[in-house]
């Protein structure tokens, strides 16, 4: 199976000169994470031993790049679309050695700049999360449920010092929900989610290692022992003092949802 990618830069197709400079593409993505993604460029010295190629145009903070990759006879699917917010150079006297890693986060690095105050009276969370996803020009589109109106624990006034993303990711929390923004049809034009997670699939191609059908080469799974198993945090009432406390445990998650592991075939 043929494994085919593409990039645009400010939402342009790349050149052959700017694919011809990235060595290597790694994207990661993460539930309730901003995704990311990690390009490799090779760097060189000249004749006169000045550095090239690490002061590129196209290279340089919040340039807007899409990622996409295409298998098979499937259609172009996009993996990232971002500003890039980080680059660090790796210089080596040997030669082919020195690199640049560039770092591509999702548009919700956008809604997670600013700490603000924010106050919303008598509006319900998804019009909130509305409001805050407007506000950036790269989402041009929104994908939101709707969400009941506010009870007992959930007042009619929201009051929250923070970034936009973490009053989203908040909102979503409470509501059961996902607050995200996934790359949209087209480059500079994401999506910004406050949703439950959808019980389909999406029918891209399953991922498959071993066997005929194999279309992953290298597959790694790591397991990250130092992150905490057992959450518990509290949150004060600023309306009539009252303190709620939630723990959250990795043993009490049901991963699968309500989907089995295998069909039962008995």
């Amino acid at each position: 199976m043929t494994i085919n990618y593409r990039l645009f830069f400010n939402n342009n197709p790349a050149t052959r000169e700017q694919l011809d400079r990235v060595e290597e593409i790694t994207v990661e993505q993460e539930i309730d994470m901003a995704w990311e993604a990690r390009m490799q460029i090779p760097i060189a010295t000249d004749d006169k031993g000045n550095w090239t190629g690490e002061d590129e145009d196209f290279l340089a903070e919040f340039t807007q790049v899409r990622v996409e990759i295409e298998l098979g006879d499937q259609v172009f699917v996009p993996l990232i679309d971002g500003p890039i917010v980080e680059s660090g150079d790796r210089m080596n006297s040997e030669p082919g050695q020195s690199m640049k890693t560039v770092v591509i986060q999702d548009d919700s690095i956008r809604l997670n700049r600013d700490d603000r105050i924010f106050r919303f009276e008598n509006l319900l969370d998804h019009e909130i999360a509305s409001q805050l996803f407007g506000e950036i020009e790269q989402i041009a589109t929104t994908e939101i449920e709707n969400t009941p109106a506010p009870n007992s624990n959930l007042p009619p006034v929201v009051v929250q010092r923070g970034t936009a993303m973490q009053l989203l990711r908040s909102l979503a929390r409470r509501q059961g929900m996902h607050a995200y923004v996934l790359p949209g049809n087209k480059p500079g034009q994401s999506i910004g989610c406050f949703k439950s997670f959808p019980t389909q699939t999406d029918g891209l191609p399953p991922l498959i290692v071993l066997g005929a059908g194999r279309n992953v080469a290298e597959f790694h799974p790591t397991n990250n022992a130092q992150r905490p198993a057992r959450v518990t945090a509290s949150i004060l009432s600023i309306f009539d003092k009252t303190i709620t406390q939630r723990t959250s445990d990795l043993g009490r998650l049901d991963l699968l949802g309500e989907e089995q592991t295998f069909a039962d075939e008995g």
